[in-house]
Formats: C-alpha cells, structure tokens, sequence
C-alpha cells in the first residue's frame, strides 16, 4: 500500500518531492532541501513535482518550479501558473 502521512494511495511511498511530501515544521524528517534526482538542481520542476520534466537547469522562475511559477500545496491539475 502507498501510503505517506496515514492516507493510503495518496502519494508514493518514498516520494522527496515538494508536492508529495511538503515541508512541515512539525516533522523534523520534512524539512531538507529537494532536488531532482536527474540533475541535482533544487529549481528544476522535478525537485518540485516527480511529474514534471527534468530542465538540467537552476535558473530561477522556472514554470512548475516552487521557486517561480507554480505553488506546490495547490493540487497537480497538469497546468502551471505563469
């Protein structure tokens, strides 16, 4: 069963990424910084949603990064703000 912060299927057991396991101050193992695991930038969108492509880029205000364009505690409806 997938299961992260008791709600079954909701995200994937063992996922880093901002979406799937947000940073909460409360919990101690939450708080470090993510980064794609292609190009080991924190600004890449894939440090911010497994979902997203990698960009091999950490140029900031990337679309779909939580550094510029897209805010990770929304729902992934397939769209990024711009």
């Amino acid at each position: 069963m997938n299961e992260i912060y008791g709600i079954p299927g909701l995200y994937p057991t063992g996922c880093w990424c901002h979406t799937c396991r947000p940073i909460d101050y409360n919990d101690p193992d939450s708080v470090y910084m993510r980064l794609c695991p292609i190009c080991g930038n924190k600004r890449c969108p894939k440090a911010t949603d497994h979902r997203l492509d990698c960009t091999n880029s950490n140029d900031p205000g990337q679309k779909g990064s939580i550094y510029g364009g897209m805010d990770p505690r929304n729902k992934f409806d397939g769209k990024t703000n711009e």
